[in-house]
């Protein structure tokens, strides 16, 4: 049968956040769509506490995954079976508003779209706090270029995969699924969908609740800087594969650079990582193409600033997490001096 809406959760070893998770989606003031729970190998009793969910409400479907491949991949079981007209991902340690899924289909249906994007509420999972981080506004984001909102701040609620509703045909007919053995398929995920479609809304609503700070990762600071240059490699693929590349060239590069300047200046790297991860973007990406193309057309002040410094390290080449701390440092104590508090 049919539904409008079909509901993706992956879960793995979620026992102590997954009954505020499904209460809250049981509890939708919207009704018509179904749960898709994908349990990805869990070793504690999240399994059980589906089950339990499962015997008194027949919109849950369980699928049980005889191997761990991580949450892209249990993204996509779910994509696989849905029956719904449209998407909307949930991740199992979260929480939704009761009108969440009855705000987001109301204006993709509506509107005739293929994506609309709602906000969210940070919550603290050490301090539990509850906290209303600010974000661009919609009506910036609905008229900005698409150039200009591909390259957002990766830590953007834009770029999570969260808090958004998409229609099933769209994605199917862009062949847009979660890339496999990659940290940042959220990040691919989105990029992909936004390259692929000129009918996307962005909404003020707060109807979704991020937890923040849960210890889940034993990977050191500077080997997850690393994954991003495989973020890099498969941004690149998709802009090719959608016949893109050319198109989008400039932005690729304003994209890369973006992440790679902002986490070298704000991550508390030593000397010798921050060095060692410079040298191997230098490397891998400072070419020809790349003097050819950079550019800083459609940036904001602060991004077109650490850009060009970025730009000049490259040329130089001087480790950018030394000027650009120092620069970051400078511009902060400039503010206090000229708006005391």
């Amino acid at each position: 049968m049919n539904v409008k809406v079909s509901v993706i959760i992956p879960v793995y070893n979620v026992e102590n956040y997954l009954r505020q998770c499904l209460d809250s989606i049981v509890g939708q003031t919207f009704k018509d769509f179904e749960i898709i729970v994908v349990n990805d190998c869990s070793t504690d009793n999240s399994g059980s506490i589906l089950e339990e969910y499962a015997k008194k409400d027949d919109r849950f479907i369980i699928i049980n995954l005889s191997e761990n491949k991580g949450q892209g991949n249990a993204r996509n079981q779910g994509l696989n079976i849905a029956k719904g007209k449209y998407i909307t991902f949930i991740d199992s340690d979260d929480w939704v508003a009761p009108d969440y899924i009855e705000l987001l289909y109301n204006e993709i249906n509506e509107n005739n779209l293929d994506v609309v994007c709602a906000s969210a509420f940070l919550y603290d999972n050490i301090t539990k706090k509850i906290t209303d981080r600010k974000e661009a506004s919609a009506d910036f984001l609905n008229n900005i270029k698409k150039e200009r909102l591909l390259v957002l701040d990766k830590d953007s609620f834009v770029v999570t995969v969260w808090a958004k509703i998409y229609g099933k045909n769209f994605l199917n007919d862009n062949e847009i699924r979660f890339r496999l053995d990659n940290y940042h398929e959220d990040n691919l995920f989105i990029f992909e969908t936004i390259i692929n479609t000129n009918k996307i809304k962005f909404t003020d609503n707060k109807i979704y609740f991020y937890r923040n700070n849960r210890a889940n990762s034993s990977m050191s600071i500077i080997n997850k800087e690393f994954t991003y240059f495989s973020l890099f490699s498969e941004l690149k693929k998709i802009l090719i594969k959608c016949g893109k590349y050319e198109q989008y060239k400039k932005v690729y590069y304003q994209y890369i650079s973006i992440i790679t300047s902002t986490r070298l200046e704000f991550l508390n790297l030593k000397f010798s990582e921050s060095a060692l991860y410079f040298d191997k973007f230098r490397k891998l990406y400072y070419t020809k193409e790349f003097v050819k193309n950079f550019s800083v057309k459609n940036m904001g002040i602060n991004f077109k600033v650490r850009l060009i410094l970025f730009y000049m390290c490259l040329k130089f080449n001087i480790n950018y997490a030394v000027v650009g701390k120092f620069c970051s440092f400078s511009l902060r104590n400039a503010i206090k001096i000229l708006h005391p508090q």
